[in-house]
């Protein structure tokens, strides 16, 4: 009997070893879906994403991001949902190997042990040029990791919580990267760990027989030897409640969930559940740890150094704010992934329909309880005496000549013409918000010829820039110092198919929860006080005046 059942646990673990070699890249968790890709590719969660299961048919390799996904096919890349504003950057990779999506870049590995990055450039995450002999890579929150084929690995990027201190790290056979933190596997199936441990996330030196390692924002799970999963870091949403899932194969960790593929080829769900990411749920035993959360987390705010940032907002409805800060030119850049139901709207001092007098807008923000807000089109003042003014379904203006822009329900940044376009058009649509300042930066991703404009085009002050990479992802940004002519070469090279100048000088301000985030070539004396502010997201957690 001894033999019979040393034979039988021989064979079922050779076969849960093949079933992870074939498997155990086939799961993806993102921060509101989840996706086990196979001969039927199962999706759920995030209405974003519908349809998009069945763009993978034929791909040599998927990768699941926070809010994107990539399919390489024949070493070209395609990226689906938001597309990090990448689309220029993949057009030259033919010899893609693999690609791992972080929170607003990703990272390519090359055939030739090369590395690349997509979309954000900004915290370093650019210098992997040099970076040779690679065998795998991991694009962190604002932190890009690679593993050499000798085992040592390297890192660049964010590094606040020394989430990039890798450097001495030796026989490492994988690698992961969460939001602030980064894992090493080692051959010897022990586990290290590095960077932010506010959770416990890096509290991983004791565990033994991991054959694989994933990270979710704050968390970290192994998969040993004997399929089981192990778990350490932020549980508040039971994301780490999955000791008790049986014979896995693959798995994932998402922003608050995690998924897993057992050997019979059911799913096992754990974790926030608020946008139905754990819809694929197929394992559910007495006391099942796949169970609902009763107090599912509404938000989650980050907030680096105080001064450089980063600054990062991601809301219940699958909205992000992701606000980092580059000392070469004082420009502080904003990324803002945004839903159907919660576009980008016009504020107002006094926190009401009607401006209340100018207002500092530090003021503005809280009354409004805007997570971030950016200065607007010098509203009222009457630089600008043409143009189409709304402001939260109120028509402030209605004159010809002065083209803006808003922002429709497709989730589309659009010009708004007064000589073809009237305030009820915009109103019928649902839209209660325009702005009208300019100029126009981009066009159809093309810079515009603006050298005539009033604002002189090389004049070096304060600059406020409004853009939008593709639908629901528009991006803010506030320069310190710099000429129309440098905002726009950098924002095309943020992917930026549409950009508009907004009011500057010492009217520029970016505010993230409450407080003023962008840096000056001013002194704090001579700010002006404003009438209203672009917002995005709106929170409870952002202080009164």
């Amino acid at each position: 009997r001894t033999s019979i059942l040393s034979s039988f646990d021989q064979k079922w673990a050779a076969y849960l070893i093949s079933l992870h070699d074939l498997k155990k890249n086939a799961v993806h968790a993102g921060a509101w879906y989840s996706f086990v890709y196979g001969d039927t590719p199962k999706l759920s969660g995030d209405a974003r994403y519908a349809g998009l299961k069945e763009s993978f048919e034929g791909a040599d390799y998927i990768s699941g991001g926070i809010f994107s996904f990539a399919v390489i096919r024949g070493g070209t890349i395609t990226l689906l949902g938001d597309t990090l504003g990448a689309e220029k950057d993949i057009q030259s990779i033919s010899d893609a190997v693999s690609i791992d999506i972080g929170w607003n870049h990703a990272v390519v590995l090359h055939t030739g042990g090369t590395a690349s990055v997509l979309g954000a450039k900004q915290y370093k995450k650019a210098e992997v040029n040099d970076w040779k002999d690679l065998s795998a890579v991991a694009a962190g929150g604002f932190h890009t990791v690679g593993l050499r084929q000798n085992g040592t690995v390297v890192a660049t990027g964010l590094n606040l919580s020394k989430q990039c201190n890798v450097s001495k790290w030796k026989n490492i056979s994988a690698i992961d990267a969460g939001l602030n933190h980064t894992v090493g596997l080692k051959s010897d199936g022990t586990v290290v760990a590095t960077g932010d441990n506010t959770y416990g996330q890096c509290d991983v030196s004791e565990w033994k027989n991991v054959m694989d390692i994933r990270c979710g924002a704050n968390y970290t799970l192994g998969l040993t030897s004997d399929y089981r999963v192990l778990a350490a870091g932020d549980n508040s949403c039971g994301q780490c409640d999955v000791a008790d899932w049986p014979d896995v194969i693959a798995l994932d960790a998402g922003v608050w969930h995690s998924v897993g593929l057992l050997a019979d080829g059911r799913i096992v769900t754990a974790g926030e559940s608020v946008r139905g990411q754990r819809g694929l749920d197929t394992y559910s035993p007495e006391n099942s740890i796949s169970r609902e959360v009763s107090s599912p987390v509404s938000e989650y705010i980050y907030i680096g150094d105080e001064l450089n940032g980063p600054w990062f907002y991601c809301s219940e409805d699958g909205c992000t704010i992701v606000a980092m800060d580059a000392d070469e030119i004082l420009a502080t850049r904003a990324d803002m992934i945004c839903t159907s139901n919660v576009p980008p709207i016009g504020i107002l001092s006094g926190g009401g329909t009607t401006p209340k007098g100018a207002a500092l807008p530090t003021k503005i923000a809280r009354q409004n309880r805007t997570v971030l807000a950016l200065t607007g089109d010098y509203f009222t003042f009457g630089y600008n005496r043409d143009g189409l003014q709304i402001r939260q379904g109120t028509v402030f203006k209605e004159e010809k000549d002065e083209r803006g822009f808003a922002f429709y329900p497709d989730g589309t940044m659009r010009i708004v013409d007064p000589e073809v376009t009237t305030a009820d058009d915009l109103l019928s649509l649902g839209i209660k918000d325009s702005w009208v300042f300019g100029p126009f930066l981009i066009l159809d991703g093309e810079a515009c010829d603006i050298h005539k404009h009033p604002l002189s085009y090389n004049d070096v002050t304060m600059r406020s820039i409004v853009a939008s990479i593709c639908p629901y992802h528009h991006i803010a940004a506030a320069f310190g110092k710099s000429t129309l002519a440098n905002c726009t070469k950098l924002l095309l090279d943020y992917g930026c198919q549409m950009a508009y100048n907004l009011d500057g000088g010492r009217s520029c301000f970016m505010i993230f929860m409450g407080k003023q985030i962008n840096r000056t070539s001013y002194r704090n004396s001579g700010w002006r006080n404003l009438q209203d502010m672009v917002g995005f997201l709106t929170s409870e957690s952002v202080p009164q005046p």
